[in-house]
């Protein structure tokens, strides 16, 4: 049946609940009269969520299949409840009886807005535990469950949580990495959710030794003050005698803020292009660019990267390599390569949105393929094609990109002794070094 009134759909709700079974209904489950309900949803909160994103989600979205999938979340509310996308719109079931059919209102959010908000009341009157949740608990349950079916950084936060700056981690078991450097875009960190990239960190999270004219310089993540700290120790390296190079460890850096990892690699390449992003909206294409006032650092590079290098990492990593400044030396790195938008929604509540992707200054998107080492370290180093496949492969070819990825598996190697040496030896042999170097670049 097929309802377009609402006084309808209440009036039809209560001759199927006389159809179920009177065993199945207990005391307990009987819901309230319709006149103590509270309003189904905020339904502004739903309007701007959905209208965000289908403009701006990083590939087009099927609403009635978005849309479909979140109602599916009012089962965490109530497990007696299932919504059933079909061809023409979503069947809604109760205790596996189908309850009401709506016919979908295409492509508009608002309109998709309006009919989740009919559809939430319509359950309510036979779900007295639906009746009972609050409209902010079952806005939360619809978008928890439609933007994890998007992506696993796609994320809703609720006005209790706070701003985007240190809102709690909504459980799920993800990468961490950092995005772009305005405050719209942030940091997805597993263990301690959304940090801004105006946050003050405690730490530059760098480190310095130098051992035989070799100055190792270990990054564990990117917070602010990373590429400054960079510079201080690449710059009294430089003034040691018998300096002949530089190793930078990116191995299990999670990412963090893009402008440090941009500041870095503007210290080794001076000017062009470092990173360049691509989404489906004007603000989600950029270029990032180099404009070094002070003098690029000339002397020998060689970056370890791991399976667990990530994001922000990844994008440094990829711009030394592709600008022929740095040989890289591990396993394939983890391919983060997203950017998230932080979306402010009416009821103070936030959205965090997929609405681009990394892509290194030869063109290959960083997301799902990570960057390729020069030298593996986990199997036989990848020759000149692979490295032309690498560069190649499109965004959609998913089997094509994890058969790459294969070519040196992504694995953990944060310190790993063996790695380093390799490093080491390798800026030992001017001629081996250059040799390597040039086999990776485009």
């Amino acid at each position: 049946m097929v309802l377009t009134a609402r006084f309808l759909s209440l009036a039809v709700s209560a001759v199927l609940l006389s159809a179920i079974p009177f065993a199945s209904v207990m005391a307990g489950d009987l819901p309230r009269p319709i006149a103590d309900l509270q309003p189904a949803t905020p339904e502004g909160v739903l309007k701007a969520g959905f209208q965000a994103i289908a403009d701006r989600y990083i590939r087009p979205v099927s609403l009635l299949q978005f849309v479909g999938e979140g109602l599916q979340g009012l089962s965490r509310l109530d497990s007696d409840l299932a919504v059933i996308v079909t061809a023409g719109g979503l069947t809604l079931t109760y205790r596996g009886t189908a309850f009401h059919e709506y016919i979908s209102p295409e492509s508009d959010p608002g309109q998709w807005a309006v009919l989740v908000d009919r559809i939430v009341e319509d359950a309510r009157t036979v779900s007295i535990r639906l009746s009972r949740a609050s409209p902010a608990a079952v806005c939360r349950a619809i978008f928890d469950r439609a933007l994890g079916s998007l992506d696993e950084h796609s994320r809703y936060y609720p006005a209790a949580a706070g701003n985007a700056v240190g809102v709690p981690n909504s459980g799920r078991s993800t990468p961490r990495g950092g995005d772009l450097s305005e405050p719209s875009f942030f940091d997805v960190d597993s263990s301690s959710g959304l940090r801004s990239v105006q946050s003050k960190f405690a730490s530059s999270g760098v480190r310095g030794e130098i051992e035989s004219g070799i100055a190792l310089i270990t990054i564990s993540r990117f917070t602010n003050g990373t590429a400054g700290r960079v510079q201080e120790l690449v710059g009294r390296a430089a003034t040691m005698p018998g300096f002949r190079g530089l190793i930078l460890d990116l191995r299990g850096n999670p990412g963090g803020p893009i402008d440090e990892a941009v500041l870095t690699a503007q210290r080794f390449l001076g000017s062009g292009v470092i990173v360049t992003t691509s989404g489906r909206t004007q603000d989600a294409n950029r270029s990032f660019e180099g404009n070094s006032p002070v003098p690029k650092e000339e002397a020998p590079l060689v970056v370890l990267i791991d399976g667990q290098s990530a994001s922000a990492a990844e994008v440094l990593a990829a711009a030394l390599q592709d600008r022929g400044r740095a040989v890289l030396i591990g396993t394939t790195s983890f391919g983060k390569g997203t950017v998230q938008a932080v979306i402010p929604l009416p009821e103070e509540v936030t959205l965090t949105l997929t609405v681009a992707r990394f892509y290194s200054p030869s063109g290959y998107p960083i997301d799902g393929l990570g960057v390729l080492p020069n030298v593996c370290t986990v199997a036989p180093s990848p020759g000149r094609s692979v490295f032309e496949a690498w560069r190649r492969v499109t965004v959609d070819d998913i089997t094509t990109r994890q058969k790459l990825r294969l070519a040196c598996p992504a694995s953990s190697r944060a310190g790993a002794n063996g790695d380093l040496a390799i490093a080491r030896s390798l800026l030992n042999d001017s001629p081996g070094y250059a040799r390597v170097l040039a086999e990776g670049r485009p």
